[in-house]
């Protein structure tokens, strides 16, 4: 457990099994004496037994003490650098990180597209990164479109390109590449999205998914309808034995398919679908109550094998019930086969609120989870008591296979 009113936000796995985690803290301890801020930020690389290893801190918005840290993305490129981008830096119009793998020094501050928000970030092969962003503006005509930027090893500009001109409700959210060097976006569509392969058209919100190969060149695009309010997507994660995972929020109906139809049981409920290489839905199944679920990160092993984060009211994975009190709504990890198939699920009771954040899987199978909790939390028969009563603090937790 870490510190008070901190969270975390992304954990990701490097080639030497080390973890790197970016959150955001007003008091953390990682293991190497506290941290003191003002909803600042901090990127810290945990050996594999999570001792610490090193920690950066920047801040988010130091005009404002304000973290705007919950729409960015973190990779790690080729030559074991890590990456950051979100709105890091307000003042200093900060959008690009780069740091030292081995020693968390920064090696480029960027502000890579200072009229986008920047959202997600994934590594290419040969040391490029793909970042993807959402342009942004006000008034009469205005348009918010997507960015994709392709940036070198050395911080420059190798392309960029803009999808949805002339259409304003777009909104990206998560972006994966593979080592082929193909590039797949994920992200919520109202209206028209004019691609090069073909014009994604919904007559109201959809998810839409588009795969494109290393110059941003359109392969495929394919859009699954929701009736009824705004959608949103927790994240979008490739599956090593071939396909993609998308996981998501929606309220209504959403429709991956032919007989794949899912439907809310109340309020919002999770979606998660499995996307083979083009484009078509191989299965997907919803989790849900009659209140309000969010989805987290998900984490894709070697076999497939998917594990879920977010915060549930009540759920159903497997044989495993899940239900929160009157209206709280508490953590989850869930454990599902590349199927679909739920093996196992724990909740995070706490006593006040919980959410698991994110998740990444080891080559053995084991899982490591984060997320955030007040008050006290039950998490698989494991008593955890926040630093605060009020404020949240942070925790890791490992499952074994």
């Amino acid at each position: 457990m870490y510190g008070d009113d901190v969270q975390i936000h992304q954990l990701i796995r490097d080639a030497d099994g080390s973890y790197v985690v970016l959150g955001f803290y007003d008091h953390v301890d990682l293991g190497d004496g506290p941290i003191l801020g003002d909803n600042d930020a901090f990127i810290a690389r945990l050996a594999p037994d999570l001792q610490l290893d090193w920690v950066h801190t920047f801040y988010a918005n130091p005009a404002a003490g304000l973290n705007l840290l919950q729409s960015a993305g973190m990779a790690i490129d080729d030559a074991g650098n890590i990456v950051v981008v979100g709105r890091l830096d307000f003042a200093a119009q900060i959008n690009f990180l780069r740091v030292d793998g081995g020693t968390g020094m920064p090696i480029h501050e960027l502000a890579v597209d200072n009229l986008a928000q920047l959202v997600d970030v994934a590594a290419l092969p040969g040391g490029d990164v793909i970042v993807l962003g959402r342009t942004w503006c006000a008034g009469p005509g205005c348009d918010n479109d997507i960015r994709l930027t392709r940036v070198a090893p050395d911080g420059g500009t190798v392309w960029q390109r803009t999808l949805g001109e002339g259409f304003p409700n777009v909104h990206p959210r998560a972006i994966a590449a593979a080592n082929d060097g193909t590039i797949t976006i994920a992200g919520i569509v109202f209206g028209t999205l004019p691609l090069d392969v073909n014009d994604v058209v919904t007559p109201g919100g959809s998810v839409v998914v588009v795969h494109m190969d290393g110059t941003g060149a359109d392969l495929w695009a394919t859009a699954f309808p929701v009736v009824d309010t705004f959608p949103g997507i927790g994240d979008l994660v490739l599956d090593p034995c071939g396909g993609m995972v998308v996981y998501g929020e929606f309220s209504g109906d959403i429709d991956f398919g032919p007989g794949l139809a899912l439907s809310t049981a109340g309020g919002t409920d999770l979606f998660l679908a499995h996307i083979d290489d083009s484009g078509a839905t191989d299965w997907a199944q919803t989790f849900g109550g009659v209140d309000i679920e969010h989805p987290g990160f998900i984490a894709v092993d070697d076999a497939g094998r998917i594990t879920l984060t977010g915060q549930i009211h009540s759920a159903v994975f497997g044989n495993v019930v899940i239900d929160a009190p009157g209206t709280a709504r508490n953590g989850f990890v869930a454990h599902l086969d590349r199927d679909g198939v739920a093996h196992w699920a724990y909740p995070m009771t706490s006593t006040a609120m919980g959410r698991s954040r994110t998740a990444v899987a080891a080559p053995d199978g084991s899982v490591l989870v984060g997320g955030t909790f007040t008050g006290s939390t039950d998490i698989g028969g494991m008593q955890f008591q926040s630093a605060v009563q009020f404020l949240p603090s942070a925790y890791l937790l490992e499952y074994t296979p």
